[in-house]
C-alpha cells in the first residue's frame, strides 16, 4: 500500500549565488511589524527593517507609529548612500 508522502519528492534548489544589484540602494527590502502588545520603555510599538540588495546592510528603526517609515526610509537612504 502507497500513501501520498511515499510518492512525494523535493524539488532541489537551485546551486549558485543569487545575483546582488550592482549598486548601492538599487534595490531595498523593507518590512514593517507591529503593533506590539507591550510598548518598549521608549514607547514605541513598530520597528521596520531595511536591507540594501547590493551591500547587504541591515538597519533596524524602532518606531512610535507607522507613519514614520518614510521618514525613517529618508535617514537609511542617507546613511547607505
Amino acid at each position: 500500500m502507497h500513501t501520498l508522502l511515499d510518492k512525494q519528492h523535493r524539488a532541489l534548489f537551485q546551486h549558485g549565488h543569487a545575483q546582488r544589484k550592482p549598486n548601492v540602494l538599487d534595490v531595498v527590502y523593507s518590512d514593517v511589524c507591529g503593533p506590539m502588545t507591550t510598548n518598549t520603555l521608549g514607547g514605541t510599538r513598530y520597528f521596520v527593517t531595511f536591507i540594501d540588495d547590493h551591500s547587504r546592510k541591515v538597519l533596524a528603526y524602532a518606531l512610535r507609529t507607522k507613519d514614520q517609515v518614510y521618514e525613517v526610509f529618508k535617514q537609511f537612504h542617507a546613511r547607505v548612500e
